[in-house]
């Protein structure tokens, strides 16, 4: 009996490619009922998936794998092939030998410019929500980024990100806070109580930490001067609540 030679992939053998020589994607039947003598296809042709024995409507394209050479069918999506690897190529790890990520090509470039809309950022952030990384994580990332130096451009990209999208927001303590990032008693947004920056208008002074404002009418947005009342400590301030129950 005659050897036959194996061409450059054991499924294509003296040119011939068994039906049907493409990857097929879980759940997607094919059908087997291509002729022998129809014209082998040609690297960079497109057709339908029902043109060759696919139950489906979708383009694919006769390409290459980039690893092997194994010619066969690739689905496409806006446009582009899906994989640029063969089945067995993309299970044993050859992206590694190309020194590509996996699915880098596809994901990035398809994405790249594109904004997720607002529904799904939110569903994102709900599931990223109270995850935390672990120590070991943590170190790797300060090892990686450990000596690197920020340009210019970035550090004033920082700086208007760092700075509070609102001038005047109402604090979980009831109190309004707004934006002095030169005040002395600013937190780490550089917010500090509307009603001590008032009272240090009036007084021309900054107040000390033992001074405290009482609202008159216990309203605690209410910041205008004539509800403002200064005592000199705490102690001064819980009595006169004592004496006003």
């Amino acid at each position: 009996m005659m050897d036959i030679k194996l061409a450059c992939h054991p499924d294509q053998v003296a040119g011939f490619s068994p039906s049907p020589p493409f990857e097929i994607g879980e759940g997607v039947s094919t059908n087997s009922s291509l002729s022998l003598h129809e014209k082998p296809p040609i690297i960079g042709d497109i057709k339908r998936g029902r043109d060759f024995g696919l139950q489906d409507s979708h383009k694919w394209i006769w390409l290459p794998c980039e690893s092997c050479g194994f010619t066969r069918w690739v689905r496409m999506i806006n446009g582009k092939p899906r994989n640029r690897l063969c089945q067995n190529c993309g299970s044993r790890g050859h992206l590694a030998e190309l020194g590509k990520k996996k699915n880098t090509w596809f994901t990035s470039e398809r994405m790249k410019g594109q904004r997720l809309p607002s529904e799904t950022r939110r569903k994102v952030s709900q599931r990223l929500k109270g995850r935390h990384l672990s120590i070991e994580h943590r170190q790797h990332l300060r090892e990686a980024n450990l000596g690197k130096k920020l340009s210019t451009e970035t550090i004033e990209k920082m700086k208007l990100r760092d700075r509070p999208k609102k001038e005047r927001i109402v604090k979980g303590c009831g109190y309004i806070g707004i934006y002095c990032p030169n005040h002395p008693s600013a937190d780490k947004y550089g917010r500090a109580l509307e009603h001590r920056v008032v009272m240090e208008r009036e007084m021309g002074r900054y107040l000390t930490p033992e001074e405290v404002v009482h609202h008159i009418n216990e309203d605690k947005t209410d910041n205008r001067i004539e509800n403002l009342q200064l005592f000199a400590n705490t102690n001064l301030h819980t009595q006169f609540h004592m004496r006003n129950k």
